[in-house]
């Protein structure tokens, strides 16, 4: 089956234009100005809106009442709402825990992906991975992490986690200053997995000694660290002058005030920035009381914190992330775009199959109205892919 998306503008890793995008099979066959819509394509007219990359959200604790640490049936809710939200693809995210219940959410997380692979004709966003938040984490730095499961970083977890998860383990948050996190970065990275920057009192020098051993992400940036000195300039610092490290964003104008998103993303390119939600159950439901890894938090005006007033996640979309992006910080919807889906999946090491608008890739898409609201997701499997 072909399908023609028509009368959009199209969004590229190098440019925008109004024109076609043409899919065969659940793949990109051309995308162009002047594309010729074959005979007897299925058509979806898009005019006047604009047409994405789907969006890939690579953190996420939970939505729609449920967190990735409750299993297999969790992270499928989870899936059906992001997709609603433009969402193609996630890496489900777990939070400190006893190791057990950490290897159960693994477990829970490649079941789930399990289940998708089975039924490639399902409506939901896709699990490409699986995060790890902790337990290897600073007790000063705990945010919303319970600090009585903080454990000191050593390599059999990483071993365990890789057996549950394969290819799905991507990234694992750790603090780098901890005595064995160098060993525990080298691990990660000869497995494939990108070791990041996370609840954090690394000093620069510190963390530089991370990135030289294979550190390359840093997880909600500003969050959960040290902040910038003058003369002690912290990780954001660093991090903003190396090509080398991507860095995730909470861009719900709370986690990170609009002026130092602008500051930021300005001094290292949206090129080097990904747009996450950090999500809870708490999202796409109303102020009350929720969980977060089994603990209670409180929503109130559309925040989450913990009893003792800390940040806990957020109850952020993608899409809204989006908007924030453009209609507060002043990015175009392109550099929005390479925040919210190519940056994602470079980080993922999936750029050569999604992220991109261009031949042969996924068509992993999204349709944005003029208001930027999602019109339509599209996942390739959903696309007239042969099974």
């Amino acid at each position: 089956m072909i399908t023609a998306v028509t009368g959009a503008t199209v969004y590229t890793k190098e440019t925008s234009f109004s024109g076609t995008l043409l899919v065969r099979d659940g793949r990109i066959e051309a995308v162009g100005p002047a594309v010729k819509i074959p005979t007897g394509a299925r058509l979806i007219d898009a005019a006047g809106c604009h047409l994405l990359p789907g969006f890939i959200d690579v953190h996420v604790h939970g939505a729609d009442q449920v967190d990735v640490m409750e299993g297999a049936d969790a992270v499928r809710t989870i899936a059906r709402f992001k997709v609603h939200h433009g969402v193609t693809a996630f890496v489900p995210t777990t939070l400190t825990a006893p190791i057990e219940q950490i290897l159960a959410a693994a477990e829970g997380i490649a079941q789930a992906s399990r289940q998708q692979t089975a039924d490639a004709t399902l409506k939901e966003a896709r699990v490409v991975g699986a995060h790890l938040e902790g337990p290897f984490l600073s007790p000063d730095f705990t945010g919303a992490q319970p600090a009585e499961h903080l454990l000191a970083p050593r390599v059999e977890l990483v071993e365990q986690s890789a057996a549950i998860l394969g290819d799905l383990f991507k990234l694992m948050t750790l603090a780098p200053e901890l005595p064995g996190a160098t060993d525990v970065i080298r691990r990660l990275r000869e497995l494939g997995v990108r070791p990041s920057a996370g609840h954090t009192a690394a000093s620069t020098t510190e963390f530089v000694t991370a990135v030289e051993a294979g550190m390359t992400h840093v997880t909600h940036t500003f969050n959960a660290m040290r902040g910038i000195h003058h003369r002690e300039p912290g990780i954001p610092t660093i991090a903003a002058g190396r090509t080398d490290v991507l860095c995730e964003l909470i861009c719900d104008l709370v986690h990170v005030h609009t002026e130092v998103l602008r500051l930021f993303i300005r001094a290292k390119s949206a090129a080097g920035c990904i747009l996450v939600t950090d999500a809870t159950s708490a999202t796409g439901g109303p102020d009350g009381t929720y969980t977060l890894g089994g603990h209670t938090v409180t929503v109130a005006d559309g925040i989450c914190r913990t009893a003792t007033g800390a940040l806990a996640g957020s109850t952020l979309t993608m899409d809204q992330g989006v908007r924030n992006l453009v209609n507060d910080v002043g990015l175009t919807l392109g550099e929005a775009a390479l925040m919210a889906a190519t940056n994602p999946a470079r980080a993922l090491g999936l750029d050569d199959r999604k992220g991109s608008l261009a031949d042969g890739l996924d068509a992993d898409l999204v349709i944005l109205g003029p208001d930027l609201q999602v019109r339509q997701t599209l996942i390739a499997e959903g696309v007239g892919r042969r099974s």
